[in-house]
């Protein structure tokens, strides 16, 4: 899963270091490029890290995921519902999961349009007639499938493209016409429908708050940011030590609530018990008093 490479000639797989063979070569815009390692982690809804794992900067994400849920079944067991971006959206992940009986809260992955352009929301899909109709009533008929992606590429006329009064909306550049993908695959259809429901959006803002605080303390606070090691082995076992801080750090926090929790719950015992107290004193006084009141001779009666 995630093995494939699309471009053979890229730098990062063309180039290779000789101190550190494992890192491969990433760029960011701003900071140029540099030999580089992914760290991928997983976590449950408490933010207590589960699994983690190393690899090289140019592999893909997913490649990654076999490896996070057999170590997170380990300890937790299987999880009903996963959350993760689109980047672990592609056919083969969802697919995995989904043998698996889980759940996702994952985007699955689309291709976009460019900004100031049609969407592909704008396209209407005729299942009887197996296309895709345009805004302007033109017809996307079937041109291609992409098997290993489960995708069906419909494509318009080049002729009905030129003479259409919206093509500048509709087709970006030198383009003479428009192409739609559709998923032919139910795994896809699952998945996005898990991901709308109301519990998929609520786990999706539940891993943005979790692990993007998680990564940015790794980073900030435990030196994440910087590989100390070369190696892949070596490098995870940097990450598993962070990851061992951090979950150490969460856990005492988690003790102190729940100290907090039981001192407070002590004082309010005690709190209840002097109230208590002081009503059956109230109480016992006011009932003397009514004694006092009612008695012939003025004296308080005995309570032998």
């Amino acid at each position: 899963m995630g093995k494939r490479r699309r471009d053979i000639n890229r730098l990062s797989l063309r180039k290779k270091s000789k101190t550190d063979p494992d890192a491969t070569i990433t760029h960011k815009p701003g900071a140029g490029s540099h030999l580089s390692y992914k760290a991928h982690i997983a976590t449950d809804t408490n933010g207590i890290i589960t699994a983690v794992s190393a690899s090289p900067s140019v592999s893909h994400d997913i490649g990654v995921v076999p490896i996070l849920i057999e170590s997170h079944e380990r300890i937790l067991g299987t999880p009903s519902w996963i959350a993760a971006d689109t980047k672990y959206g592609s056919e083969e992940c969802l697919k995995y999961l989904q043998d698996k009986n889980i759940k996702t809260a994952i985007r699955p992955e689309t291709k976009t349009s460019k900004p100031g352009h049609f969407s592909k929301n704008k396209f209407r899909h005729d299942s009887s007639r197996d296309c895709y109709v345009c805004p302007s009533g033109k017809l996307l008929k079937r041109k291609s499938k992409n098997y290993p992606q489960n995708r069906i590429n419909y494509s318009s006329n080049k002729k009905d493209c030129s003479l259409c009064p919206l093509k500048g909306k509709c087709i970006s550049g030198e383009g003479s016409f428009r192409t739609v993908s559709h998923y032919d695959s139910p795994c896809y259809w699952k998945a996005r429908s898990w991901y709308d429901s109301v519990y998929g959006k609520a786990m999706q803002k539940l891993r943005g708050t979790i692990l993007e605080g998680i990564m940015g303390q790794a980073k900030t606070y435990h030196g994440m940011s910087r590989a100390r090691f070369r190696g892949l082995k070596k490098v995870e076992m940097q990450f598993l030590l962070t990851a061992t801080a951090l979950n150490l750090k969460k856990m005492v926090k988690m003790l102190d609530v729940e100290e907090i929790k039981d001192r407070l719950s002590r004082k309010f015992t005690d709190i209840a018990q002097i109230v208590k107290d002081i009503f059956k004193n109230f109480m016992k006084k006011l009932a003397i008093e009514r004694s006092w009141a009612t008695s012939p001779l003025g004296f308080i009666p005995s309570s032998n």
